[in-house]
């Protein structure tokens, strides 16, 4: 089949314009982060309350990803993709309007975070489960990575941007900016023709039923199931660099707060060279080259950060952990793009969707008390060492040794 180089899938006018609208509209989410925090410090100052709406944010992703999964596969996704953004950018307009009234309250932020989070569970699978429809499989890949250097150059932008209006027209016109750009990507979906129409099970099966037999799906098919437990593992770890990485600057290390930036930089460089390798790189054997950059960032990254004292070798550590999560953040969502079939992809998506947002609130604990107990240095070198073994046990599972 033909190669289709990066330039070549913007050629793609149902990708193209997904990836720009998605792009925009992830550049608004990054202004209403920092419109957000600061209604929220300038209401309370309370770093409880702050938690609290973080929070509030993911708790609906893990009561809704299941059923956001089976609504990709027995409904349009395209059509339930308008639906959820539409929502989200009415969610956003209102809460512009209060904001310029100056009558925003917690509760109103508390309620926005968590309709918000809802409706982004519902439509996250089908967004997911929507892009083998717009692209050849052999460019899936390819396009995965494109739409996550977008995601971070937007994560990048989007709150430098938010300072800025902050300044200049204040929170609620800083919001207005994230309302309009829901109304660009719901323009985007719109003009799409690709990928529209019911691609589900035609049985009257209820949609309970339909989630029970995505779980059945998942639960016969050791592939899916052993990446689904390095995802957790991968959660866990992740959860215990953001707790414990702040701590080894500023105590440890003895720098100072400033030098925190620093790493934050580090890992978005590493995230955008990961993803732009990714783009260029086809790989075959995706399951070793998951396992591998599972091990690699346990011992070169994860490993150097907790026993190094320069700050030059903890930057490359974050940066080389970072630039390897785009390994399986790459492949796997192109895996099940081409090897699950379209009527279990939305449920799929829904699935893994799940193990991460329910392991958000628990790796933030368990990385809590293990900084605690352990220091930052032990805390990371347990991560490391959870990566370690997880990759360990995952070369002994035939099915993830010959996943292509």
């Amino acid at each position: 089949m033909r190669d289709t180089a990066l330039p070549a899938l913007f050629q793609n006018r149902p990708f193209a314009v997904l990836w720009g609208a998605q792009t925009f509209s992830g550049l608004g989410d990054g202004i209403f982060r920092v419109a957000q925090v600061a209604l929220l410090l300038e209401l309370t100052g309370s770093a409880a309350a702050l938690s609290g709406l973080l929070l509030v944010a993911v708790v609906p992703g893990i009561g809704l990803a299941l059923l956001g999964g089976a609504l990709a596969d027995r409904t349009d996704r395209r059509r339930l993709l308008v639906a959820a953004n539409t929502v989200r950018g009415l969610l956003m307009a209102a809460f512009a309007g209060l904001a310029l009234a100056d009558a925003v309250t917690l509760w109103h932020l508390y309620l926005l975070a968590f309709a918000y989070g809802g409706v982004s569970a519902l439509s996250n699978p089908a967004f997911d489960a929507l892009l083998p429809a717009l692209v050849p499989r052999e460019s899936l890949q390819r396009a995965q990575a494109l739409f996550l250097l977008g995601d971070n150059v937007a994560a990048i932008l989007g709150p430098a941007l938010g300072g800025v209006l902050l300044v200049a027209v204040g929170a609620g016109g800083a919001v207005a900016v994230n309302a309009l750009s829901f109304g660009v990507l719901v323009a985007g979906l719109l003009s799409l023709r690709a990928g529209a129409g019911v691609v589900g099970e035609t049985s009257p099966a209820s949609i309970w039923q339909d989630i029970g037999s995505g779980l059945r799906y998942a639960r016969g098919h050791p592939a899916l199931l052993s990446l689904l437990g390095l995802f957790a593992v991968i959660n866990l770890s992740g959860a215990t660099l953001a707790v414990a990485l702040p701590l080894l600057v500023t105590g440890t290390l003895r720098q100072p707060a400033a030098a925190y930036g620093l790493y934050l930089t580090a890992m978005n460089v590493g995230i955008l060279g990961g993803a732009a390798l990714m783009g260029r790189v086809r790989v075959r054997r995706r399951g070793l080259a998951i396992l591998g950059s599972l091990l690699t960032a346990g011992l070169l990254g994860y490993l150097p950060l907790a026993l190094a004292r320069e700050v030059g070798v903890g930057l490359f550590a974050v940066l080389l952990i970072d630039g390897l999560a785009m390994v399986s953040n790459v492949l796997y969502p192109a895996w099940v793009g081409t090897r699950i079939p379209d009527a279990y992809r939305g449920r799929v998506f829904g699935l893994t969707s799940l193990v991460s947002s329910s392991l958000v609130p628990v790796g933030f604990v368990v990385a809590g008390v293990a900084a605690n107990a352990l220091g930052p240095p032990g805390a990371l070198l347990g991560a490391g060492g959870l990566l370690v073994g997880a990759a360990l046990l995952g070369s002994l599972v035939p099915a993830l040794r010959r996943m292509e």
